[in-house]
């Protein structure tokens, strides 16, 4: 068998290591397979065949995905980005307990902050649907009946207390008026907070597989 036939699959799995690498700064991601090709070729040095080293290494994706998973939780930790925070949560969700908890509260968390948008947004074309409407006293008797369902579940409260968007408007008076805008404002805001602080709080308690050495040493 040539050098050639021998050096194929070998080189087959670097291109593919490389692929998987891309999203690596270009240093990391050149260690990483300077260093898997020395590791290659020293096993084939010794007598061990190609297609028995790469099956030891693994697929190149598999063999990839500690490193890339240790870039992107090593840069959202040190960026604090949202979006690099929630990327490296929704990533690690399936195989973490705490990043599946930090993504459900980012969600939670997410649907009041577009929540309070989308009101602010209702309100500014149809300020009649939008508000705080309070049936005043509480504890009457009396109980606000829907006269129609909710297309779009941007209401909360029941009967006596509404707040937020409801089509048709209630028939009892509604009391904040143009001042729903801070309110909705400040959801929206402590909403954005809130996410940010849960998903730091989750990719600073991500932990990487026990054994994995890092190798990274460059973080945009």
């Amino acid at each position: 068998m040539s050098s050639n036939v021998k050096e194929e699959p070998i080189k087959q799995w670097l291109n593919k290591l490389a692929r998987a690498l891309e999203l690596l700064p270009g240093d990391d991601s050149r260690e990483i397979l300077a260093e898997a090709k020395e590791h290659i070729y020293e096993s084939v040095e010794k007598g061990i065949s190609p297609m028995e080293v790469l099956t030891g290494f693994g697929s190149a994706e598999a063999y990839a995905h500690g490193f890339v998973d240790e870039y992107l939780l090593t840069r959202a930790r040190s960026s604090r980005g949202t979006v690099p925070m929630l990327r490296t949560v929704i990533r690690f969700a399936r195989r973490s307990v705490v990043a599946g908890f930090g993504l459900i509260c980012a969600t939670i968390l997410g649907f009041f902050g577009l929540w309070s948008l989308d009101c602010i947004a209702v309100k500014i074309f149809r300020p009649d649907l939008v508000g705080l409407w309070l049936d005043l006293p509480l504890s009457a008797q009396h109980r606000y009946v829907h006269s129609q369902r909710d297309f779009i579940p941007l209401s909360f409260g029941h009967d006596h207390i509404v707040f937020g968007f409801h089509n048709p408007p209630p028939q009892f008076p509604e009391y904040l008026g143009v001042w729903i805008y801070p309110c909705l404002v400040g959801i929206a805001l402590l909403s954005y907070f809130a996410l940010r602080a849960s998903l730091l709080a989750a990719v600073k308690r991500i932990h990487l597989p026990a054994g994995f050495k890092p190798i990274l040493k460059t973080i945009p």
